[in-house]
């Protein structure tokens, strides 16, 4: 099996998390954690996958949940996209492992900062191996 093969759903974020302290050549610093002044953990990770985004349903085409069972369901899309760093509230966060990777998966609302700089993208795809 793959990570491939795992479907995110609505408006949740697959991340695979920062492991270890790291800085970028770019000087950005990278903690696994670190202390908000209300005592909330923020870590930091890379979007892997994001599910297709917010469900919108159109009351004028008829009975929701007919529509829903055809299929006929809009979606807002998510702001997040795939290999961005982020800096999401940990205590919102599902861990798991898969194929012993650790995971976490976590609501959009609960992304905090979103990191598009390619460098820095590139940096951490170096650091973890790929």
């Amino acid at each position: 099996m793959s990570i491939n093969n795992i479907i995110v759903l609505n408006e949740k974020v697959l991340i695979e998390p920062c492991s270890e302290m790291r800085t970028t050549n770019a000087g950005l610093y990278l903690p696994p954690e670190s202390k908000t002044e209300q005592k909330e953990t923020i870590d930091c990770g890379r979007v892997i996958k994001v599910g297709n985004g917010y469900p919108v349903f159109n009351n004028s085409e008829g009975n929701i949940w007919e529509n829903a069972s055809k299929g006929i369901i809009q979606f807002v899309p998510l702001q997040v996209k795939v290999k961005d760093l982020v800096f999401y509230l940990a205590s919102q966060a599902v861990e798991f492992l898969y194929e012993t990777k650790k995971y976490v998966i976590v609501p959009e609302c609960c992304i905090l900062l979103i990191d598009r700089n390619s460098q820095v993208k590139d940096e951490i795809s170096k650091l973890i191996g790929e």
